[in-house]
């Protein structure tokens, strides 16, 4: 099931190429404003008579990138959903790029929804079959789709003719299956590394890796480990697991409690040990946090403290404070602490030194 989200604005009719290719699971969503509302009368013919779901939003103009920014909205309630394996975004404006970059990068974890950008919606679905990938200076190309019309052509809307016809265009389509890109991640902590490495390396490195990753503090410490035993190959397998760095352990210790304990101090615990051992060094910190959180929550400024400590940015921070506090108090009191962040982290490394 994938969804297309259609800057109308931006890419006008063009931009719907390739709709009469679509499946009747799939979504089309058509945002557009009093600026632009008109559609060419042969692409209108192919929208009424395709195979998907299509949907018309009028979106409220008024400011600047309007339509931009209630896409951007749309695309979050979307993929928190999970109900569809991609989400496209049909605009010739590379900004929405970084919208793939947020969804796939560090900062959100284990998402089952594909996020990309297209031009039209026939490169979409090129790209969601594996026959042809989308590079950033291939979208200026409009003919970067023609053989994958041919394939869409045979493959999604097969005739009924002959059984010998169907039987041929089954074909197709599973091979274009078996070439589309995994989206759903494994569960568990050994799956995920093994889905992370095993296109390079052994079953043997995986478990040597397993273990240097679940002994390591720090990116930093499991880096150095890698290399002591993999030479140049290390700086490889780093590359790999950096970005699922903290969720690995995070699934570790979730698999593993009896390592909770003795994992519990996190980076720099000893050093935190010896700055509480000073109290005026402390007592800055404390006051620091007695002055931006609200009385309710006065009583948990040494956990807060702590998580201060553990960390060295602001995300960081806000991931302690939710493994300290849970979910609702963590975000709670984080917000609280939010806009004082880096003299509350400067504090901390004050009484480090």
């Amino acid at each position: 099931m994938k969804i297309f989200l259609i800057d109308f604005e931006n890419v006008k009719s063009k931009g719907l190429a390739g709709i009469d290719k679509l499946n009747s699971d799939d979504t089309v969503v058509i945002l557009y404003s009093e600026n632009s509302d008109t559609i060419s009368f042969e692409m209108h013919q192919k929208v009424m008579t395709c195979k998907a779901d299509v949907e018309y939003f009028k979106v409220n103009v008024g400011g600047k990138n309007a339509l931009d920014f209630q896409l951007s909205t749309l695309l979050g309630y979307i993929v928190a959903k999970d109900a569809f394996s991609h989400a496209f975004i049909i605009s010739n404006d590379r900004g929405f790029d970084f919208l793939h970059d947020f969804w796939h990068g560090n900062f959100v974890e284990d998402i089952n929804t594909v996020v990309y950008r297209t031009r039209t919606i026939s490169q979409a679905i090129s790209y969601a079959l594996g026959t042809k990938q989308i590079r950033a200076d291939d979208q200026d190309n409009d003919e970067v789709d023609s053989d994958v019309f041919e394939i869409q052509k045979e493959a999604v809307q097969p005739t009924e003719a002959t059984a010998a016809t169907d039987t041929e265009t089954t074909t197709v389509i599973e091979e274009a299956r078996e070439s589309k890109p995994r989206t759903r991640r494994p569960r568990g902590y050994m799956p995920n590394l093994t889905h992370i490495l095993q296109e390079i390396c052994t079953d043997d490195q995986i478990r040597e890796i397993s273990r240097l990753l679940s002994e390591s503090e720090t990116k930093e410490e499991l880096h150095n480990s890698l290399a002591k035993i993999y030479k140049q190959q290390a700086t490889d397998f780093y590359k790999l697991i950096r970005p699922r760095y903290l969720r690995l352990k995070q699934l570790y210790l979730k698999e593993n409690p009896e390592k909770t304990e003795a994992a519990e101090p996190l980076p720099q615990t000893e050093e935190i040990k010896q700055a509480e051992e000073t109290a005026g060094n402390k007592d800055k910190l404390t006051e620091l946090l007695k002055q931006v959180i609200e009385k309710e929550y006065i009583g948990e400024t040494d956990r807060v403290a702590k998580c201060i400590h553990s960390a060295h940015t602001k995300q960081q921070l806000y991931i302690r404070m939710i493994k300290e506090f849970g979910k609702e108090q963590g975000c709670t009191i984080y917000k609280e602490i939010k806009g004082s962040c880096d003299d509350l982290l400067a504090a901390a490394r004050e009484c480090e030194q």
